[in-house]
């Protein structure tokens, strides 16, 4: 009974925490994205060809962090713990903050989208809440699929190419493989 409690006890922390963090996010956001809007104009600095080739390079790397949070909560070492746990709740704020909370399932992919595991170790030590860091690797599988949805939209709602997937996916590749190998040594 004991652990169970604790365990309720370090959830419920964990969620109160995020939860400030994500309203402080979105107010921030907000005030930002209104300050900024009218005096930055991407169009007028760049060329259209230009814009179009960031918002798809955009897609492809927060397509890319979700993998690779998957990749480091998966097989991470225990000496990257600190900071895969930084890495992980600033993808999961980012997410938070990004996501809108009017609808039922945003609204359980937010708390699915909780890093628990990540939150409970520099606060409690140790994590006892291995399940909901098992639905947050899953959930992060989803923000991969949803960005890379976006990207494929967008390249062809704009009538662009798919060479920049093929450069993207010979950069991806290239980190797995030093990874993997450098998680073999």
């Amino acid at each position: 009974m004991e652990i169970f409690a604790r365990t309720l006890f370090q959830l419920s922390v964990v969620i109160i925490i995020f939860l400030v963090l994500t309203i402080l996010g979105k107010v921030i956001y907000h005030k930002l994205k209104n300050k900024c809007e009218n005096s930055i104009n991407i169009n007028e600095l760049l060329p259209e060809d230009e814009v179009h080739t960031l918002i798809q390079v955009f897609y492809l790397i927060l397509m890319a962090l979700c993998v690779v949070n998957i990749f480091y909560s998966l097989v991470g070492s225990q000496s990257d713990v600190y900071y895969f746990a930084i890495f992980d709740i600033a993808l999961s704020l980012y997410f938070a903050i990004t996501l809108d909370m009017s609808t039922w399932k945003n609204r359980i992919i937010w708390l699915l989208l909780i890093p628990y595991g990540s939150l409970v170790y520099p606060l409690f030590g140790l994590s006892l809440v291995i399940f909901a860091d098992f639905l947050h690797a899953f959930i992060f599988i989803y923000f991969a699929k949803l960005n890379l949805d976006k990207f494929i939209e967008y390249t062809n709602s704009n009538a662009l190419g798919l060479t920049i997937i093929l450069l993207f996916t010979v950069i991806f590749a290239g980190f797995f493989i030093t990874q993997y190998a450098d998680y073999l040594q």
